[in-house]
């Protein structure tokens, strides 16, 4: 990112000149950190963009061009390292061990250091890799190191610190150099010569161990108030908190004795045979914060860009009050509230001073309202339905919104889960959630059987008729029972009985048909003739006419309407006996036939003539006389 504005920090190079490594470049401004080599030096810009210069027998001190996004920077003998922000590597200079290939694809990279010829670096997730020469061991990761916070390479040995202040080594140990001190703990900051080793404990100490045939690892008496160390290849650094630098062990070509007018210094690294250190500077502001509007329950970023040597801290404000916690370059608000809204400003700290960013103004437009309601309907003829759950969803802000249902529907039956997004015309964007009830409000279809006919059963005014379930069917679901009323095997009397069946379906639709059950009357009406009659015939007739009482009939299932008699009373009956016929017919037709006889006795005598009166004599010497 661009600078605007001076950085007002300067590198100070002291030591062996052999290769112009204390000949600072004239365009080195705006450093932010430094690294030593052997004989070579790195300086980081603000810009993240890297200057070297030195040794640069096998382009060592040549940067790669267009390098940039650099954080940080390392160097061993003859080789460079950088880290970006996006967390890959760049390595130039000495190719031998494979030290300048990067492993493939890697882009998770926190913190680098470098040996002699070999490379160490920290991952995101706190593991260890490296990379170049092992003939010591030296790239032989403990297997299990996890937690790690930074790294540090020797000439052929590595060190790995703890997120628990712990200090974890590998490689050679000719000298001593692995063998950790007894109860060393509270590790911050850790560092690696050629065969010895610096630590900064919490409470600002140093304790150092390995080869010391320089005096490399003879902390200076009372030494503390420590907030960073260096070691070069036999002498060792370390910055006080007063900014001034102490330094021991090899000083052949005073570089383990700082100026007397250094002060300020906020960084420090040391090579072979010289130190380098970057003389710190108040804050400089690369990147105001920017005014921005957002929707509520949206998010806001808010960033401010600096620089500074030491490390800037930041305190974020709202309409000039602290934000508690807020002290990282961007500022996140989360589900932007209403009350958010304000005058926003970073107040950008290190210890020579702080500056304040402009302002920025967050406006929060009121979020887009999603409201939602769960609604119940009824399945159409294909068993879906079609619904909205929007309930008022709506912009406060005045502008049109888009709604999106998912799924969309139509809906099967049954309860559907669906979320509504409501989007606005002018940004924003909300969801809910409800249900869509589709309910199966279509009955079940049922063909009834058709009409029964059957006679009744011997002596009985009816007959146990059973029939045939209706057929039922349901597009929706399916069919639970069917049922008739009267149902099947059941007595039905004499004449029409209309049966009504039903059909439920599994969501409680019923369906209802009718059919009839005739049951015909077959049995005949009961008849009984009235008594044989015996007449006398009528004066001077050869018959009589003769009345007599009809017969008499019943009928258990129904009525007798009609009962007749041939020849019928009151008819002329002949002198004898005449058989009459009766029958009698109920109301479903059924005929009985009975028979009585009508005599008629001729009680007329027979009409006798007389001759007219004889007269005659008698006969000679007869009292009388034969007369014809």
């Amino acid at each position: 990112m661009p600078v605007h504005g001076q950085l007002h920090s300067r590198v100070v190079v002291w030591g062996d000149n052999s290769y112009g490594q204390t000949n600072l470049p004239p365009s080195l401004t705006n450093i932010v950190a430094v690294a030593s080599g052997s004989a070579h030096n790195l300086a980081v810009g603000a810009s993240g963009t890297v200057s070297g210069w030195g040794n640069n027998s096998v382009g060592q001190a040549t940067v790669p061009a267009g390098l940039s996004g650099v954080v940080a920077v390392t160097a061993g003998f003859l080789h460079s390292l950088a880290l970006k922000s996006d967390g890959t590597l760049v390595a130039w200079g000495y190719g031998g061990y494979g030290l300048n290939t990067v492993p493939a694809g890697f882009t998770n990279g926190v913190a680098i250091d470098a040996g002699a010829y070999h490379n160490l670096v920290v991952t995101a997730d706190g593991r260890v890799i490296g990379w170049g020469n092992n003939g010591s061991g030296q790239l032989n990761i403990p297997v299990g190191l996890s937690n790690v916070t930074a790294v540090a390479g020797g000439l052929s040995h590595s060190l790995a610190l703890m997120a628990n202040g712990t200090v974890s080594m590998w490689g050679n140990n000719s000298f001593g150099q692995l063998n950790v001190p007894a109860g060393l703990s509270n590790v911050v900051a850790i560092g690696a010569g050629n065969y010895h080793n610096v630590a900064l404990l919490a409470n600002g100490t140093v304790v150092a161990w390995g080869y010391d045939n320089y005096g490399q690892i003879d902390v200076p008496h009372g030494l503390s108030n420590i907030v960073a160390i260096a070691c070069g290849d036999y002498h060792s650094l370390a910055l006080k908190t007063d900014g001034t630098v102490v330094g021991w062990g090899n000083n052949a070509n005073g570089q383990a004795r700082a100026s007397t007018n250094l002060a300020n210094v906020a960084a420090i690294t040391a090579g072979s045979g010289d130190t380098v250190a970057l003389v710190g500077s108040i804050p400089v502001i690369t990147a105001q914060p920017q005014t921005m509007s957002v929707t509520e329950a949206s998010s806001a970023a808010i960033t401010v860009g600096a620089v500074g040597v030491p490390k800037v801290v930041y305190q974020w404000q709202l309409d000039g009050t602290n934000l508690p916690g807020c002290t990282q370059a961007s500022l996140m608000i989360t589900n932007v509230r209403l009350s958010d809204a304000g005058s926003y400003s970073a107040r950008v700290s290190n210890s020579f001073g702080s500056v304040m960013s402009a302002p920025a103004i967050l406006t929060v437009n009121p979020s887009i309202i999603a409201r939602c309601s769960t609604v119940v309907v009824a399945a159409d003829a294909n068993c879906v339905a079609s619904a909205s759950i929007d309930n008022g969803s709506s912009d406060p802000a005045g502008g049109s919104v888009v709604l999106a249902q998912s799924p969309p529907g139509p809906y099967p039956v049954g309860t559907n889960v669906v979320t509504l997004t409501v989007s606005g015309t002018r940004g924003g964007s909300a969801s809910c959630s409800a249900l869509v009830v589709v309910l199966d409000r279509t009955p079940p279809q049922i063909v009834p059987p058709a009409t029964v006919f059957a006679n009744n059963d011997l002596n009985q005014c009816g007959a146990v008729v059973t029939f045939q379930q209706p057929a039922a069917g349901d597009a929706c679901s399916t069919v639970t029972s069917v049922t008739c009323t009267p149902p099947s095997g059941s007595f039905f009397p004499v004449g029409t009985t209309l049966v009504q069946c039903s059909a439920q379906d599994a969501a409680g639709n019923v369906a209802v048909t009718n059919f009839s059950v005739t049951v015909l009357d077959r049995t005949p009406p009961r008849v009984v003739p009235p008594p044989n009659v015996i007449a006398n015939n009528d004066l001077n007739q050869c018959g009589a006419v003769v009345t007599f009482q009809q017969p008499s009939a019943s009928d258990t299932c129904s009525t007798v309407t009609n009962i007749t008699c041939t020849p019928p009373s009151g008819s002329f009956f002949a002198v004898g006996t005449t058989v009459v016929q009766c029958s009698a017919q109920d109301a479903a037709g059924n005929v009985a036939v009975t028979n009585f006889s009508i005599t008629v006795l001729d009680r007329t005598p027979p009409h006798v003539v007389p001759p007219p009166n004889v007269w005659a004599t008698n006969a000679l010497d007869q009292c009388g006389a034969v007369v014809t």
